[in-house]
C-alpha cells in the first residue's frame, strides 16, 4: 500500500485518525528526514532559491517532490504512516507550509495520486516526480533538471 493507493485513502479516510497518527509519529521520532538533501537539490538544479519561486512554482515543485518521496517510500517499503509523515514534513521543512496546510495539501496529493480526475495536471506532476526520483538515484541530473523545467514551463504557458 503506497501514498496514492485507494487502500491508503480508505485506511486514513478519517482526518482525526491522521492527526492522532501524526502526533504518535512525531513523539516516536519516526520521521525520516534524509529526504531533505534530495529535495533541496531540486532548487540547486534549477539555479533558484526557494525565495525566488512563485506560489504556483512551489506547489508544482511540492507535487513533484511528493512523487519523489512516494517512489522512495515504495522502494524502501516504508510503512504508510511514515511515508505520509515524510510527505507532510517535507511540505513544512522544505516548502514552509504550516502544519495544518501541510496536512491538508498532503491529503490532497494522496487523493490526486490515486485519482487523476481530481486534478489531472497535478497527477501528471506527481508521476513525473516518481520518474524524477529514478533520475536522481541514477545521478541523471541533466534529465532531472529538464524534467522539472519542462513542467514549470508548460504550466507557465497556461
Amino acid at each position: 500500500m503506497w501514498l496514492g493507493s485507494k487502500e491508503f485513502r480508505r485506511y486514513f479516510g478519517c482526518y482525526l485518525n491522521i492527526k492522532v497518527i501524526n502526533a504518535i509519529m512525531v513523539n516516536l521520532n519516526v520521521v525520516d528526514k534524509n529526504y531533505t538533501e534530495m529535495l533541496r537539490s531540486l532548487f540547486e538544479l534549477l539555479g533558484m532559491s526557494f525565495e525566488e519561486t512563485t506560489e504556483l512554482q512551489r506547489q508544482l515543485l511540492a507535487a513533484f517532490s511528493f512523487g519523489m518521496l512516494s517512489r522512495d517510500s515504495q522502494d524502501k517499503k516504508l510503512p504508510i504512516e511514515q511515508a505520509y509523515e515524510n510527505s507532510r514534513f517535507m511540505l513544512i521543512d522544505i516548502f514552509g507550509y504550516s502544519k495544518v496546510q501541510a496536512s491538508d495539501f498532503t491529503d490532497f496529493l494522496v487523493n490526486v495520486a490515486s485519482d487523476r480526475s481530481i486534478h489531472s495536471t497535478i497527477h501528471v506532476v506527481i508521476k513525473r516526480g516518481e520518474q524524477g526520483y529514478v533520475q536522481f538515484k541514477g545521478n541523471k541530473n541533466l534529465d532531472l533538471k529538464n524534467n522539472i523545467e519542462e513542467i514549470l514551463n508548460e504550466v507557465a504557458k497556461g
